[in-house]
């Protein structure tokens, strides 16, 4: 039995009151459309403007507000954002970063979207640590110890120099930053 496909008018009313991102395998079971069938539906739609292919299998629907942090969190994972990406969030540095940095286990990775720019970079999971999940939402960020430790760990195995004449570091738990750099290289400690 052929599957009857949604109206572009039937979309348009999911997607309305719908989410930000739909995986493909969220678009079958609104649409109850088989995978090949979705897929057809969504480059119909990705034509058509009302979603924007993000990453492999994902899709923003542009109808409502996107996080290229949200982005981060669904297709790199395990990964929370770090570097001066979190550096910025936490007010060490005042330049807005061009590219979301990321940290996590499963390697270094480049991913370009719709909506900007991540750059994962790897870490060994005995660093994998000090991030909470920002309320409401799937997106985990380092703290601003942790986010440090990270920017000078993974600077220095690059050779970069790092520059901190303009870091505000009056929100840094000189503490917290000593214990976490216990459970680094001794190159950041």
């Amino acid at each position: 039995m052929k599957q009857k496909s949604m109206t572009l008018a039937q979309w348009l009313h999911c997607f309305k009151h719908g989410k930000a991102l739909y995986f493909l395998s969220d678009l079958c079971k609104v649409s109850n459309l088989s995978v090949p069938s979705a897929q057809k539906a969504a480059q119909r739609l990705v034509r058509h403007g009302i979603i924007k292919r993000v990453a492999k299998e994902l899709y923003w629907n542009t109808l409502k507000p996107c996080s290229l942090e949200l982005v981060a969190s669904l297709v790199l994972g395990p990964a929370y954002v770090s570097m001066e990406s979190s550096l910025f969030r936490h007010g060490i540095i005042l330049q807005n970063p061009q590219v979301l940095s990321c940290v996590g286990t499963c390697g270094t990775s480049r991913l370009n979207t719709p909506l900007g720019a991540i750059h994962c970079h790897h870490i060994m999971p005995g660093l994998f640590w000090g991030y909470t999940k920002q309320s409401g939402d799937a997106i985990y960020w380092a703290s601003p110890e942790k986010t440090l430790l990270d920017y000078a760990y993974l600077n220095l195995k690059a050779g970069h120099r790092i520059a901190t004449d303009e870091w505000n570091l009056d929100t840094i738990s000189f503490k917290k930053l000593n214990l976490g750099a216990k459970k680094f290289p001794g190159s950041v400690q």
